[in-house]
Order: structure tokens, then C-alpha cells, then sequence
């Protein structure tokens, strides 16, 4: 493949459409065009989500691309004056024996650094946190917070330097397809049309309306989450850990003066996300046993967000197994900034080398068009 004469479409200029692209420049590709109906990079889901940083994982796939993110994001660092992760620590809480030995046994492979703590070991890494007797945590110095902002504003700069075009403020209408179902670019609202050897679908929730139209459908859920800050009655310390309960979900962090917080919920969303005083409740009930000070606490702002699942929960990365030259890099539902730089590498991998990756690859969901009632079913479950 003649790397220098591929044109490349990427929709999306999230962490999923700037990863992408940063990974194609490392590889050589140079003519890459990114595309997004926003006005600004890291608008939507990369830039309202609560920014942890999160290398423990159950899942080895997830485990692997987060402790490769880790490695690019200090690749990265080197680009910015500010620090786009600030390892707070993680604290990853869970009265199951079988999860605490799959994250721990993950963390070693990965080589991500953490250690076994009891349950009062675990208070002691947070004053005023309660855990039951048979609660176990994993702690890891690894984790922490991003700075998406910065982030993002690191991967433009380097791509706009490297010559990448961006449309920002533009809709896609649709995926162009030429002879042999082969996708050869997208036409904008306007009626302008970007020819391309290489289409990249990263445009999240919106992602299964596109490829529903050219018959590459994937069952895609976009799911609504709750996050809040509060401003509990006593001082939070702003160099507190990231605390993350399984089973029971939640987390929580200092987030300017407060603690942001999130009952990790996960609603089926059809249109724009609102906000449920319900989640509030739901908040209160669970740190009455956890953290009794928030459960008290004020809140300061409250806000809903999406992100899209794929029914395994693991990102879609690869080529269309219908549509030649349509690439998916979606799917990945609240763990991008944990694992999103990683998902990049393996986009590139598979344009550029051809390759597929079975546990991330589109064919393991791929469903035809005929196993669905109804177009209008399909498009309003956003699928």
C-alpha cells in the first residue's frame, strides 16, 4: 500500500476520530480528513464525561488498550505544558473475591501498578470512607484524572500540524458507496462530498444511524449516565483518590472544590440526554453506607451524558464485514478516556495492514438487514 497517496475520512473529532488520526499520522498516512458536526473537538461524550483514568480492569481486552493508553498518553505529555494525567491513585472497591483475582491477575500481565489492600487498608487511603469487613479494594498509582481538554487540544495541534483537514460544524447526510458495495467517501449537508480509499466511523451514539443506511448495521445501544458535584459540608481533599465500588456501582472524585460524582447508571437514550432527579436519590442512597458525608451533601450541578455500548461491552474496532472501506472505531461505552488512545493503534493496524482483531472486530456483531422488522424500529432506538 502506497501510504502517501491514501485519503482517509474520519467522523468524529472525539478521543475515538483523534486517536485515530494520530495513530494513521504515526504510521505515515498524511491525507486524513476529520469531520464533525460540532463546533470544537471533545465536545460531546469525550468532553462531558468525568475524565478517570481507569487501568484496572476485569476484561484482559480493556486491560491491554488502557495499559497501552498509558503509554501513549506519556508519549504525549511531552506536547504539553500541562499534565494531561494527574495520578491521583485509584481505589477499586469489591466484596467479590472473583473480581478483585481477575483485575489483580490484569494488572500483572498488563504491568500496571497496584497492590491487594483489605477493607482497612482502604480506609486509610480515604479519611471518612466505611467499608464492610469482607470488602476488598485494589489500589494502583496508575490511575487517576485526565485533563480532557488538554487532551484533546494536544492530538489537534498535532494533527493540524501534520496536515490533517478538519470540518467542524458539518453534518454527514451519508456514506457514499461505489461499485461492489465499496464505501468512496461522504456528502455533507451542504452537498459537498470528501472522496476516500478509507471511511472511519467515530461518531458514538450516531454511529448505528450511518451504518444502518448502507446495510452494515451493529446492534449499538446509546445509554444515558448520571454525573453530579457536590459540595460536601466538610473539606474534601482535592488529592484524594479516584474510589470506584463494583457490584453495586459508583464512583467518585475531587473535581474544583467538590467531589464529582457518579451512580453509574445506564438508561436507554433516545434523544438528547436529560437529566432525572432520580439518580439523585439513587446517589444519596448509596453513599449513606459508603461515604456518609456526600450522601449529605449539597449539590452543585448535575448533568446526564451517553455512551454506547456494544452487547459485550468491547469496543467495535475494523473494517465493515459488508461494505469494503467502511471502518468502525465505536463503541466505547464510558472506558475512552481509559482506553481510547490504545483503540487508535489497532484502526491504524487494521487499514494500513489489513488486519483483523477478533475480540474487538465488527464481525463478531454483524447482523443483515433482514433479521430487523423495520427501518423506523431500528432508527429510533438509535441502533
Amino acid at each position: 500500500m502506497d501510504l502517501g497517496s491514501q485519503q482517509v475520512v474520519i467522523l468524529g473529532a472525539g478521543i475515538a476520530g483523534l486517536s485515530a488520526a494520530s495513530s494513521l499520522l504515526q504510521r505515515g498516512i498524511r491525507r486524513i480528513t476529520v469531520v464533525d458536526e460540532q463546533p470544537a473537538v471533545f465536545t460531546r461524550a469525550s468532553g462531558m464525561n468525568a475524565a478517570i483514568f481507569r487501568p484496572l480492569e476485569t476484561d484482559p481486552v480493556l486491560a491491554q488498550l488502557a495499559a497501552q493508553s498509558l503509554v501513549i498518553l506519556e508519549r504525549l505529555q511531552a506536547s504539553s505544558s500541562l499534565p494531561l494525567l494527574r495520578k491521583t491513585g485509584l481505589l477499586m472497591l469489591s466484596s467479590e473475591e472473583r473480581v478483585l483475582s481477575l483485575m489483580n491477575e490484569q494488572a500483572q500481565s498488563t504491568g500496571i501498578h497496584h497492590e491487594r489492600l483489605t477493607a482497612r487498608a482502604a480506609e486509610q487511603q480515604l479519611p471518612g470512607l466505611h467499608l464492610e469487613p469482607d470488602t476488598g479494594a485494589l489500589w494502583s498509582v496508575d490511575g487517576g484524572v485526565l485533563d480532557p481538554h488538554e487532551l484533546g487540544q494536544v492530538l489537534a495541534r498535532q494533527a493540524l500540524g501534520a496536515g490533517v483537514q478538519f470540518f467542524l460544524g458539518q453534518k454527514v447526510t451519508r456514506l457514499l458507496l461505489g461499485g461492489q458495495g465499496h464505501c468512496v467517501g461522504v456528502e455533507l449537508l451542504d452537498g459537498k462530498r470528501l472522496e476516500a480509499d478509507a471511511v472511519v466511523l467515530c461518531t458514538g451514539s450516531a454511529t448505528g444511524r450511518l451504518s444502518f443506511d448502507i446495510d452494515a448495521p451493529l446492534p449499538l445501544l446509546p445509554l444515558q449516565r448520571h454525573l453530579a458535584i457536590l459540595e460536601p459540608e466538610r473539606a474534601f481533599d482535592p488529592r484524594a483518590p479516584v474510589v470506584w465500588q463494583l457490584g453495586r456501582e459508583l464512583y467518585f472524585r475531587p473535581e474544583s472544590g467538590g467531589v464529582l460524582v457518579s451512580p453509574c447508571d445506564e438508561t436507554p437514550q433516545t434523544g438528547m440526554p436529560q437529566a432525572q432527579l432520580s439518580a439523585l436519590c439513587d446517589l444519596a442512597d448509596r453513599f449513606s453506607h459508603l461515604y456518609p458525608d456526600l450522601a449529605r451533601a449539597r449539590v452543585r450541578s448535575f448533568w446526564a451524558c451517553v455512551r454506547t455500548k456494544a452487547p459485550d461491552t468491547r469496543p467495535v474496532i475494523g473494517e465493515a464485514p459488508t461494505v469494503s472501506g467502511l471502518f468502525y472505531l465505536a463503541a466505547l461505552a464510558g472506558f475512552g478516556m481509559s482506553c481510547g488512545l490504545g483503540c487508535g493503534e489497532i484502526l491504524a493496524d487494521c487499514i494500513i495492514h489489513d488486519r483483523q482483531f477478533p475480540d474487538v472486530s465488527p464481525a463478531r456483531l454483524y447482523l443483515p438487514l433482514s433479521t430487523f422488522a423495520s427501518s423506523s424500529n431500528m432508527r429510533s432506538a438509535g441502533v
